[in-house]
């Protein structure tokens, strides 16, 4: 039994019957598809995609979270792409919100919407389609709610007051790795995170069937991470016969002939649209009823949307007329029938008329032939050769016979369907004995004809051919006077659609205006950078290259989707979408737009292929334009910099790091490099990888390393001959961002740089330094104005950097005291990290120094003195770690019966065997007996002992006041 026969059944009986009806007209929505995006890094713009199997009519739900303090978020949101609604908007008070908008879908959409927010955080965000949802009320119901922390997160029940909805569950959390686990009895569509830990964003959405009205139960994600997260839940209310058509249109011509069948249509629209798309799933049955004549069928049997039959009135009188009424469709439809005469122009009727002529015009395939309907056309090209037939009705057989032979001239016109308004010139040709222009006519307006020279065989058939320069749907009209009798035809709608669509004039929409260079390869010329606006010229035309001028008139407006591929980098990643590639037809006059507002969002080559936006030029199909010549060298827009904390006095290995460095010795400055966008966004195709990165990690100069101290005074950065230190040998460009690389490959924490700051002539400091870079690629691209936050020199226009640290500098030295004790006792020298304070004007003890060492290997022994010998040189402790600026070296006692003294050493250079550079080499040039065997990689504490730059020294004495009793010093009280 079908729908009909049920609801029959059911009508006006109960409660149950009356909900049972209603379910079957209102399906439940169905998930289409989704396009997403997670940003890894921060930003402040989204832009995603229209989900692919995205249809008109469709419902769309946008979601879009973001880690923030600007919240609440939709309150901050600085542009909403056109058409989309606020559905609701939750956030948990400091550094969370997220926001769902809604908009239902267009015959033409654009190929990606832009969302702009009002703060920069790293971001999560979906576009989701559904399909047979309310087109007046699509939102049922929705609500949201914070939850504090659990691994549960909630979406809270929302009470629906309709059947078969769907309802679709938002869950996010601050947690860039985990996911979001899937709801229980749900099934889920998106899970997507941004990556960066406790520090990012996961999001999931799932749905879930709900027949009857009343309240969801909340929606539970159980199994996650503790944290504080956010739920919404949004019932997406069913829309009428969200299953069947859209409606159904009968078509027939409004001239029929008696001495031959006219063919009947009724098709099952999908959709609204001025011109229809059958639905193909509706293949069931429908009535059709006729006041004169004899149909082929009563009953018609639709497949994949379609049903055909005919009607005859064989011996009629001429100008009979036969009405035909449409009913009992076994799917029904969401909207009235349709009357579409000669099919088009059509109006809400269930009936259409034609009227029965003895005699007339029909177009044939050919010679002879039965009624055609002239295919879809293309824009200056010939039609194939068809065949006018002049025929009358037989006065005694009723058959058909010709009613013109030899050289005639018969009337030909046609008129505009579908946009209503020809253009401005006679685009239409009729070639049959010649080549002829015919008359355009506005739709609803009186025929003007032209005449057309034919010729007509002994059985009254012409062949010809035509050529329309322009496009739309349109329909030929003939007529000719015979025997005193206005014998007239028409072809029924045909539509003509472009041949193809050229893209030109491609150039840089802001000055200088360049032109793109179209560049083959990484080495080609640079366009403009990513993410930045550039203009283009889409013209829609005919096979001999003109513009057809009535492209983008018609009714809905057709437009070209601008579809981008990427030709280099060869492996790179998926091109992003074009941004505003979908031109509107609004945008066409004479058949051209002038587009200032494209934008490719990352590094590369591109080309675009042009087609109609909706992939059906008025019912009739694509058209694929051809792909343009390469566009590009794209490039990033800049350079954004985060810088980390500072590895002081890298060369040591501290418990905890030092708050300063020495003059003179070397540090690390990590920061974090990333190539963007125009919007802000890494270009993940800025890849040494795949060539197209064009900063030179390894190479200093890439850097314009700046020092800054006190703000006033420069202080003269060195870099290092090497990038990188320890196992991290490698700077590489992946995925937009720069990355050291340590042996094995793997990823270390940014970019090092290792830098010193040499000691002035005259002792000077502290100061606490700040340290920028400016790089500039081999493109000129350079940092962002957001990065440029360290002025070297205010005086000095452009004289910017990007801070990636603060060290405080000071100017040091070690200093080794002399030491004396008893012959059989140990020794202790003190040791002591001082620095310049400028403000007392003297050397001061660095209580910040909690890492400076002297080992045994670094100490030089010689100049002995009595009878001390090379086993007098032990130390007690091996390495000497300073504490708050202070140590010292305590030497163990001397072999028995030995006294004297020795000088000591400390060997502050670097390497092994390092060469003395102590006073007593100086002043004495002693060789010492036992000679230090490393040094201890501290040339920045060496002082101006006596001149220059000197390793400290001192002398170490035992028992030599008072002979060998051990007595150093005695009071004698009288």
């Amino acid at each position: 039994m079908n729908r009909l026969g049920i609801l029959g059944l059911l009508r006006g009986t109960s409660t149950i019957g009356l909900l049972l009806a209603a379910a079957l007209s209102h399906a439940t929505p169905s998930y289409v598809g989704a396009s997403t995006q997670a940003s890894s890094s921060p930003t402040n713009s989204v832009s995603l995609a229209r989900p692919a199997a995205l249809a008109a009519g469709d419902l769309m739900l946008a979601i879009l979270v973001q880690r923030s303090g600007n919240l609440p978020l939709d309150q901050n949101m600085v542009s909403v792409p056109s058409g989309w609604v606020l559905v609701r908007s939750q956030d948990d008070g400091s550094s969370i919100g997220l926001a769902i908008y809604r908009k239902l879908a267009s015959a033409s959409e654009p190929s990606s919407y832009s969302w702009t927010l009002g703060s920069s955080g790293r971001t999560a965000a979906a576009t989701l389609a559904f399909r047979g949802v309310d087109a007046t009320t699509p939102i049922d119901a929705s609500g949201s709610q914070a939850n504090a922390a659990s691994s549960t997160y909630t979406a809270p029940s929302v009470t629906t007051s309709t059947v078969n909805t769907l309802v679709v569950s938002f869950h996010t959390t601050r947690n860039g790795n985990s996911g979001i686990v899937d709801p229980g009895g749900m099934t889920q569509v998106v899970n997507i995170a941004t990556g960066a830990g406790p520090n990012g964003l996961s999001l999931g959405v799932s749905d879930v069937a709900q027949a009857g009205a009343g309240a969801s139960g909340d929606k539970l994600s159980t199994g996650n991470p503790t944290l504080v997260s956010l739920g919404a839940l949004v019932a997406l209310r069913s829309g009428s016969s969200a299953s069947g058509p859209d409606h159904y249109e009968l078509s027939l011509p409004t001239n029929s002939l008696t001495c031959m069948p006219t063919t009947v249509t009724v098709k099952a629209c999908s959709t609204n649209a001025a011109t229809c798309s059958a639905e193909p799933t509706a293949n069931g049955t429908a009535v059709l009823t006729t006041s004169a004549g004899a149909l082929g069928s009563s009953v018609l049997n639709f497949s994949g949307g379609v049903a055909t039959t005919t009607l005859s009135m064989p011996g009629g009188a001429d100008g009979s007329t036969a009405t035909l009424s449409l009913s009992a469709e076994s799917t029904v439809a969401a909207n009235p029938r349709q009357c579409c005469p000669n099919g088009s122009a059509c109006f809400a009727s269930n009936s259409c008329s034609t009227t029965f002529n003895r005699a007339g015009f029909i177009v044939a395939a050919s010679a002879g032939g039965a009624i055609t309907a002239l295919p879809a056309q293309t824009a200056g090209t010939s039609s194939g050769t068809y065949v006018l037939r002049a025929v009358r009705s037989g006065t005694s057989t009723q058959a058909c016979e010709p009613a013109l032979s030899g050289a005639n001239t018969v009337d030909w016109a046609y008129q505009c369907n579908n946009p209503s308004n020809c253009s401005a010139s006679n685009l239409m040709t009729v070639t049959g004995s010649a080549a002829t222009p015919i008359q355009r006519n506005n739709a609803g307006a009186t025929l003007s004809y032209t005449a057309v020279p034919m010729v007509f065989d002994a059985n009254g058939n012409a062949p010809f051919t035509f050529n329309f320069a322009d496009v739309g749907q349109t329909t030929l009209y003939f007529n000719r006077t015979v025997n005193g009798d206005l014998v007239s035809g028409n072809s029924g709608s045909f539509v003509t659609r472009p041949a193809n669509f050229t893209v030109t004039n491609i150039a840089n929409a802001a000055s200088p205006f360049t032109a793109n260079p179209s560049a083959a390869n990484a080495s080609g010329a640079a366009f403009m950078a990513a993410g930045a606006a550039f203009g283009a010229r889409i013209t829609a035309v005919t096979s001999g290259g003109a513009a057809t001028p009535n492209f983008g008139q018609e009714s809905p407006a057709e437009g070209v989707l601008l579809t981008p591929s990427l030709v280099q980098p060869a492996g790179g990643t998926n091109p992003p979408t074009l941004t505003n590639g979908s031109i509107a037809g609004s945008q066409f006059s004479a058949g051209v737009a002038n587009v200032s507002n494209l934008a490719y969002a990352e590094v590369g080559i591109i080309q675009l292929t042009p087609s109609t936006s909706d992939g059906n030029y008025l019912g009739s199909g694509n058209v694929a334009g051809t792909a343009t010549a390469n566009i590009g060298r794209f490039t990033p827009a800049g350079f954004t910099v985060a810088y980390q904390a500072p590895v002081q006095r890298s060369q040591l290995s501290c418990a905890s790091p030092s708050a300063f460095t020495y003059f003179g010795e070397p540090f690390q400055l990590r920061f974090t490099l990333t190539a963007v966008n125009a919007q802000g966004t890494a270009t993940q195709n800025y890849d040494d990888g795949l060539g197209f990165a064009k900063l030179d990690l390894t190479a200093a100069a890439s850097y314009q390393l700046a020092g800054v101290s006190g703000g006033t005074q420069f202080v003269s950065p060195q870099l290092g001959a090497t990038l990188g230190s320890g196992t991290q040998k490698l700077e590489k460009w992946a995925s937009g961002v720069a990355s050291t690389k340590d042996a094995s490959g793997n990823p270390a924490a940014g970019v090092v740089l290792v830098g010193t700051v040499a000691a002035g002539a005259s002792p000077s400091g502290p100061f606490n330094t700040s340290f920028g870079i400016a790089p500039t690629d081999a493109d000129g691209v350079a940092l962002t104005a957001a990065s440029l936050n360290l002025d070297t020199n205010p005086s000095v226009p452009g004289n910017d950097h990007a801070l990636i640290g603060q060290i405080l500098l000071r100017q040091g030295r070690l200093r080794l005291q002399n030491g004396m004790s008893a012959a059989n006792r140990t020794l202790t020298l003190p040791l002591a990290a001082e620095y310049w304070d400028s403000t007392l004007g003297a050397f001061t003890t660095n209580t910040l120094d909690s890492c400076t060492a002297i080992a045994a290997a670094n100490l030089s022994f010689g100049n002995y003195r009595k009878n001390l010998d090379n086993g007098d040189t032990a130390l007690v402790t091996s390495p000497v770690t300073l504490a708050s600026g202070r140590g010292a070296l305590t030497l163990k006692a001397p072999a028995s019966g030995h006294l004297g003294s020795m000088d000591i050493a400390a060997a502050l250079g670097a390497g092994a065997n390092p060469a003395d550079a102590s006073c007593l080499k100086a002043i004495s040039g002693w060789t010492p007996a036992i000679a230090a065997s490393t040094g201890a990689n501290l040339t920045g504490l060496r002082g101006a002992w006596c001149g220059g730059s000197r390793d400290p020294s001192a002398r170490a004495t035992w028992g030599l006041y008072r002979g060998s009793n051990g007595i150093v010093f005695q009071r004698e009280n009288y």
